[in-house]
């Protein structure tokens, strides 16, 4: 039984860089978003916990829009 070439694979390297770029970025979000919230619930800023939650909920929007 003949096998089929990997057609995918040159696909797949082209785009790890840019996949891992993204993941990292990730990371980086969740880890500034932990230490902000951390930070707030100590110093006790409602107000601006509230406006990051409504930023960080609009920018999740238009990114989902985009992509």
């Amino acid at each position: 039984m003949l096998k089929r070439p990997a057609i995918k694979q040159p696909f797949k390297t082209a785009l790890a860089p840019i996949l891992g770029l993204v993941f990292k970025k990730r990371w980086n979000f969740k880890l500034f978003s932990f230490i902000f919230h951390y930070a707030m619930g100590i110093f006790g800023s409602v107000i601006l916990k509230l406006l990051f939650l409504k930023m960080g909920f609009f920018c999740f929007v238009i990114l989902k829009l985009i992509f």
